[in-house]
């Protein structure tokens, strides 16, 4: 007759001793299995069991082929009035919302759609404190298309519903695993093994609780099979002893029968005489705050907790639920948490039609439900849709938290902090424990103490980790806050309550929080209107006139290749009537404008007309402007084409290009964080007004760089352009999506450049078929017709050209080079991209010699040094 008891031994959880009795003398037998140690203690067979002191509790081992002993004894028998009154059962309050209960404890989950793949979890309604209780599982049904899984043990009241979620839960898995964690543990305690399989053969499930300090196995969880032992007792952790643990099942796939004994009802005889959870003592046991507060209530709630996402509706669900624990909460925040302890994370973003569902289950189940989904409870037809699904026998209750929180929340929050300190503060100084006994070395964030929280009487909400989910994800936000509106009467709520700011203050929150949002978002469907479209027409004009006046002064005056001096523009500009005639002698106020002038005033001018075509279009008073996270949107949506302030300005993002324009535009901070992009000039300011100021810009540069501020300087970055490939006609490269050389749109075709007549070079003679290399290359214009074009366009934009002497190259190279210079002269002096300025050439194919040889090599760094004179996007 074998007995045997357990303790944890060493680092690697508890190791098995068993003793047994025999009449032979004394011997000791060693198993050398793994850290597996048997003592057999030979005494008299008349012994009384258990007749040391020091007798240890068996926790794990396996005994091969021989009977396994039994280390508990009989309980005496306990008398009626000593037992609790009331009816011990599962808590229809206490499980998750897919659960079904029938008569006879007999319990199911809705096994279609999601719920097919969650686990569902049941809690009964009364805890033990003390004393060795029993109840006992029947797995009747399999459902055949879902995964299996089962678990069976205690948890405390309140915590998870899920064994081995938290260190508050003990119970064995399907596969023998036993749960069981410790508060601040170094390792792993989970005890693969601890038992026999629970489903491999179908069996009665006897799952005992042993808190009777006079056992020999006081304090452990025991399992049996058909009514014999499935494994050795498994000890309960020290920080849940003295608790109230309540009998709790997690299962999917599978309908159970559940006995707690009532009248001493055992489906299966153990072999010892023990009491059922239904004969439990009045003294051991503790009924769950869920029967209570439903005896009490005489008509079952439907709660609609209201608030503004991010700005505490969250802490406020929480504080709720903590103070009403007979009800259920249907949110997506709950149902993606169930998701997540069932092992399917995924399956809250692939199912979006379960709340509907959840619903239905409560009303059925008869539970208090709490509505807490931010994006529905805001919205007054999601409230109406919501609502409609309870029938009258439910009280509709709005909770509206908008504003300022109560004392009563602050309270909460303070309170909480300080209780989350605690165990944070508890869990370190057993690590640090452990540790220092174990000799396992803790990370450097394990050896760092929490910090003591800090708080007063502003302080009301809990900080949150970065890495948790928003209240409401933005995507969806953006395409429903123009909707929220808080409740009314109408809406069918027996009570509206506002829990924080009044009905007034609470409905001029929302309505600012609404504002910042519809900066903060895109607006949907928006187009550029009427009034933009002929603004930017009447642009793309301004500019023509702008390249044509621009060249034709440079012509006049037949400025050189080397000509740097500037024009004689000095004087008022505020006097200015003619920009295109500064002087009344032909001169335009622009004359001196270089690559970066342009850039800066299209720029500016661009940015203005965004600025107000937005306002216009978007028609909305309660909107301040562009935020600066969308002005790359909506100019592209406006100009159809990308903002690029690296490419163009040389500058990292659109804050550092509006600074560097200077004016009329900034951002400006509207408060909350809100950087809105304005304009300090009206709607209908001529254009002449933008020349004058970037004359007035670049004269100020031009003082700053006479007096040695070489921080005046500006240098954009330069386009460049492809070459044509192989055989590719020579064509006039592209101006963008601005306006071409003859002030069309720019999604036309460019026209094709005039072929040169072609002429043999000296010694070869001329193919019949003249390609592109070809045709540049046999005709050699005159060299100072090229060098005066080529002069005027470096003048108009203020560089230069590197001319190579004519023995570098055969003349019709260098007659190439210039015709590419020219024919730029022929383009926009805007592309795409808003830059107001000379357009940079077109790319020239490497020529050849006619016979197909390559040209010298002096001849290829001609065409690679030849810098372009005119700008384009």
């Amino acid at each position: 007759k074998a007995r045997g008891c357990c303790a944890f031994v060493g680092g690697k959880g508890p190791a098995p001793i068993f003793r047994t009795s025999a009449p032979m003398a004394s011997d000791e037998v060693d198993l050398d299995d793994d850290d597996f140690e048997v003592e057999i203690e030979v005494e008299d067979p008349d012994a009384p069991d258990y007749a040391g002191e020091d007798d240890e509790v068996c926790a794990e081992g396996e005994l091969g082929d021989t009977e396994r002993p039994e280390v508990e004894g009989d309980d005496p028998d306990r008398p009626a009035s000593a037992r609790v009154k009331h009816t011990l059962s599962l808590n229809s309050y206490d499980a998750t919302p897919d659960v079904f209960f029938s008569g006879g404890g007999i319990v199911s989950a809705l096994s279609q759609g999601p719920f097919l793949h969650l686990l569902s979890g049941v809690r009964a309604n009364t805890g033990a404190r003390g004393g060795r209780y029993l109840f006992e599982v029947e797995v009747l049904e399999k459902v055949p298309i879902a995964q299996h899984d089962l678990r069976i043990g205690f948890s405390t009241g309140g915590s998870s519903l899920f064994i081995g979620d938290s260190s508050d839960s003990v119970g064995f898995g399907k596969d023998g695993t036993y749960f069981v964690a410790e508060p601040g543990q170094l390792t792993d305690l989970q005890r693969s093994g601890a038992c026999e399989p629970l489903l491999e053969t179908p069996s009665v499930l006897g799952v005992l609780l042993n808190l009777d300090q006079e056992s020999k196995a006081a304090n452990t969880i025991s399992v049996f099979l058909d009514g014999f032992r499935a494994g050795p007792p498994q000890p309960v952790p020290s920080h849940l002893r003295g608790k109230a643990l309540y009998p709790t099942i997690n299962f999917r796939g599978l309908t159970l029968a559940v006995n707690f004994g009532h009248g001493g009802k055992q489906l299966r005889t153990l072999p010892f005489k023990c009491q059922t959870f239904a004969q439990m003592a009045e003294a051991h046991h503790e009924i769950a705050r869920h029967d209570a507060v439903r005896d009490g209530m005489a008509k079952l709630e439907v709660v609609v907790s209201i608030g503004i996402p991010e700005a505490g509706i969250a802490d406020f669900t929480r504080c709720f639920k903590e103070q009403h624990t007979d009800f259920a909460e249907i949110s997506d925040r709950s149902f993606a948490e169930w998701c997540k302890k069932s092992g399917k994370p995924k399956l809250a973003t692939q199912d979006k039609a379960a709340q509907k569902s959840l619903v239905t289950l409560a009303v059925a189940g008869h539970r208090n439900c709490l509505i807490a989904g931010v994006g529905q409870t805001l919205q007054r037809s999601e409230r109406e849709q919501l609502l409609n699904q309870f029938p009258s026998t439910y009280r509709k209750v709005a909770l509206v938290a908008v504003g300022e929180p109560s004392q009563s929340h602050k309270q909460w929050v303070r309170k909480t902090l300080e209780a989350e300190y605690e165990a944070k503060k508890d869990i370190f100084q057993r690590r640090q424990l452990l540790s220092e006994a174990s000799g396992v070395a803790l990370d450097d964030a394990d050896n760092v103490p929490p910090d003591c929280p800090k708080f007063d009487d502003t302080t009301w909400a809990l900080p949150h980790d970065d890495a948790s989910a928003p209240d409401v994800s933005p995507d969806v936000l953006s395409s429903i806050f123009s909707r929220f509106a808080l409740p009314t009467d109408a809406e069918g709520f027996d009570d509206i309550r506002y829990e924080w700011s009044p009905n007034s203050d609470a409905q001029e929150k929302l309505r600012r929080w609404i504002v910042i949002q519809k900066s903060a978002f895109l607006v949907e469907g928006l187009e550029p209107g009427e009034w933009f479209r002929s603004k930017l027409a009447a642009w793309k004009e301004e500019r023509k006139q702008l390249r044509e006046g621009h060249l034709a002064f440079n012509n006049k005056k037949g400025k050189g290749p080397s000509f740097e001096a500037d024009a004689d523009i000095s004087g008022d500009l505020a006097g200015v009537g003619n920009i295109h005639d500064f002087d009344g002698r032909g001169t335009p106020l622009y004359a001196n404008f270089r690559y970066e002038d342009w850039v800066l005033l299209s720029w500016r001018y661009e940015l203005h007309l965004l600025v107000h075509g937005f306002a216009t279009d978007a028609a909305d008073d309660d909107i301040p402007g562009i935020h600066m996270d969308h002005v790359m949107h909506y100019f592209k949506t406006y100009f159809g084409v990308t903002c690029e302030p690296k490419d163009k300005l040389g500058v990292e993002n659109i804050g550092d290009a509006v600074k560097l324009l200077r004016e009329p535009v900034e951002f400006i901070d509207k408060g909350d964080g809100q950087q809105i992009l304005h304009s300090s000039l009206e709607k209908q300011t001529p254009f002449e007004v933008f020349v004058k100021g970037i004359e007035a810009y670049r004269r100020d540069r031009s003082r700053r760089l006479e007096a040695g501020d070489e921080s005046a300087q500006l240098s954009f970055p330069r386009p460049t352009g492809k070459k044509p490939g192989k055989g590719v006609p020579f064509k006039a490269a592209p101006a963008g999506k601005g306006v071409t050389s003859k002030g069309s749109p720019s999604n036309s075709v460019p026209a094709k450049a005039a072929p040169v007549p072609a002429k043999a070079l000296p010694g070869k003679a001329a193919p019949a078929k003249a390609g592109l290399a070809k045709a540049a290359i046999a005709k050699a214009a005159p060299v100072g017709a090229m060098r005066r074009a080529t002069g005027a366009t470096a003048a108009a934009t203020g560089s230069s050209v590197h001319h190579v002497p004519a023995k570098a190259a055969p003349r019709g190279v260098a007659a190439t080079a210039d015709l590419a210079q020219n024919a730029g002269l022929k383009r926009a002096l805007v592309s795409n991209s808003h830059e107001v300025g000379l357009g940079a050439s077109p790319p020239v194919k490497r020529p050849r010699a006619p016979d197909g040889s390559p040209l010298p090599a002096k001849a290829k760094s001609v065409i690679a040094k030849m810098r372009p004179t005119m700008a384009t996007s």
